[in-house]
C-alpha cells in the first residue's frame, strides 16, 4: 500500500468516550501533583513532612489521598496501553509494519519526558510510559484473560518489592535507617532548606539540581522500588479492558454499573484503611511507606474501575454534552495539557517565577488546581477550534511518520 495512507488518526477515526476518559485523567492528575509542584516532593508521600495538616488541610489531604492519589495514573496507564493497540490495529488493517511507527514513537516520547524532567518538573511519568511500551507491545496479541492475568502479576512485582525492602529497611543500622528515612519519608529541616532553596532560586540551578539527581532517581525510584512496574501493568490490563470493549463505552449501562459497584465495594475498603493506618500511626515511616502504600495501591485499581465506568456512563448518555466536549478537547491534547500543567505550575510555584514553593497551604492548593482546569479547558477549546493537534501532539505525530502532519482545520 502507498506509504501516502499512513499517519496519525484523524478526526472522523477518534473513540470520542477514549478522548473523554483521557482529558478526565489529565485534569485528575493534577490534584495530586499539585503537592509535587507547590513543596518538596516528600510530602507527596508524607504529608506530615512538611506544612500544616489541621482543619481543612487535613481534607483536602485525606480526600485526595483516597479518590486521587494513584487512581488518575492508573487510568492513564491504562489508556495508553489501550494506545498502543489503536495504534498497531489501525496500521495493520494498512498493511503497515506497526513496529517501526510503534518504537520510534515510543523513543520520541522518551525524549519528550526526560526534557520535561531535567527542564521543567521532575514528577515526569513519560519516561516511564515510554519504557513501558517498549515491552507492552509484544503482548499485544494476547487474549484478553492472559492480558489480565500477567498485568496482575507484574502488579504484584511492586508490591513484593515493598514487602522485601520493609525487612532491609527494619535492619538498617541508626545511623543508615536516618539517611532512608531522610531521603524517602521524614527531611532533616537541612534537607528541606536545601530544596527550598534550589526551586526558589532560578532556572539553571533548578535544572542542574535535576540532572544531577536524574540517574540516581531512575535506579532508586523506577527500578529499586519497583515504581515501572505499575504503569506497565497498568498497560497490560487497559490492552485488556480495549479488547473488552470497554473503553469505547460498548459495553450495557447494567454493565457499568455493576463494575463500579463491585469496584467499590472490593477498592473503597483498601484505600480508606490505607489513610486510616497513615493517621493513626501519625505517619509513622514504615507503616506509611510500607503497609499504608500496600493497600491503596492494591485499591486504587478499583477507584480506577469507578471512575472509568462512571465516564462511559456518561458518554452514553445524550445529556451533559459541553461537559463531554469540553473534557474530550482536553483529552486530544493529553501531552501538551500534561507539559502545560507542569510549566503554569512551575512558574506560579518556583523561582523563575512567582516563587510561591513551599508557601501555599493544601486548601489554596484546591483554587490553583480549578485556575488550572479552567486554563487548560478554556485554550483547548480555543485551540482545536483551529487546529487538528495540540502543538506537541503536531510535533510527536509528525517526527513519527518523519512527514509534516496537516494542522489547520
Amino acid at each position: 500500500m502507498n506509504q501516502i495512507s499512513v499517519g496519525p488518526t484523524t478526526e472522523t477515526d477518534r473513540i470520542q468516550s477514549i478522548d473523554v476518559l483521557r482529558g478526565f485523567a489529565v485534569l485528575g492528575i493534577l490534584a495530586m501533583n499539585i503537592r509535587g509542584f507547590s513543596s518538596p516532593w516528600i510530602t507527596y508521600l508524607n504529608p506530615a513532612s512538611y506544612g500544616d495538616l489541621k482543619g481543612v488541610n487535613f481534607l483536602v489531604w485525606l480526600f485526595t489521598d483516597i479518590f486521587a492519589n494513584m487512581k488518575f495514573l492508573n487510568i492513564f496507564s491504562m489508556l495508553y496501553g489501550a494506545g498502543i493497540l489503536l495504534l498497531t490495529e489501525r496500521l495493520e488493517k494498512r498493511h503497515q509494519c506497526p513496529m517501526k511507527y510503534h518504537y520510534v514513537r515510543s523513543a520520541i516520547l522518551l525524549l519528550f519526558g526526560i526534557m520535561h524532567y531535567i527542564l521543567i518538573w521532575d514528577g515526569d511519568i513519560l519516561h516511564q510510559y515510554s519504557l513501558c511500551a517498549f515491552i507492552v507491545y509484544f503482548f499485544r496479541k494476547l487474549s484478553i484473560r492472559h492480558l489480565f492475568l500477567i498485568g496482575i502479576f507484574v502488579f504484584s512485582i511492586q508490591s513484593i518489592l515493598r514487602i522485601y525492602h520493609y525487612f532491609i529497611v527494619s535492619d538498617f543500622p541508626l545511623d543508615v535507617y536516618q539517611q532512608w528515612l531522610d531521603y524517602n519519608w521524614f527531611s532533616t529541616n537541612e534537607t528541606i532548606d536545601e530544596i527550598l532553596n534550589v526551586f526558589k532560586g532560578n532556572i539553571i540551578g533548578q535544572i542542574t539540581y535535576r540532572f544531577q539527581d536524574s540517574l540516581f532517581y531512575f535506579i532508586h525510584h523506577t527500578l529499586s522500588k519497583g515504581i515501572i512496574f505499575q504503569p506497565l501493568a497498568m498497560m497490560l490490563i487497559g490492552m485488556a479492558l480495549y479488547k473488552y470493549s470497554v473503553f469505547n463505552a460498548n459495553r450495557s449501562t447494567i454493565f457499568y454499573k455493576r463494575l463500579i459497584i463491585f469496584s467499590f465495594i472490593i477498592g473503597m475498603p483498601f484505600v480508606a484503611y490505607s489513610a486510616y493506618l497513615m493517621v493513626s500511626s501519625n505517619f509513622d515511616a514504615l507503616i506509611g511507606f510500607f503497609i499504608a502504600f500496600q493497600f491503596n495501591l492494591w485499591g486504587a485499581p478499583f477507584i480506577s474501575l469507578i471512575y472509568i465506568s462512571f465516564i462511559m456512563l456518561l458518554c452514553k448518555t445524550r445529556n451533559y454534552i459541553l461537559i463531554k466536549k469540553g473534557l474530550a478537547y482536553v483529552g486530544r491534547m493529553a501531552l501538551t495539557n500534561y507539559i502545560l500543567q507542569s510549566i503554569i505550575c512551575t512558574w506560579i510555584f518556583f523561582g523563575h517565577g512567582l516563587g510561591l514553593f513551599g508557601t501555599i497551604e493544601r486548601s489554596a492548593q484546591v483554587l490553583i488546581v480549578v485556575l488550572v482546569w479552567a486554563i487548560q479547558l478554556l485554550l483547548s477549546y480555543i485551540w482545536l477550534d483551529h487546529f487538528r493537534f495540540g502543538p506537541l501532539e503536531w510535533i510527536w505525530r509528525s517526527l513519527t511518520y518523519w512527514k509534516l502532519q496537516p494542522i489547520l482545520k
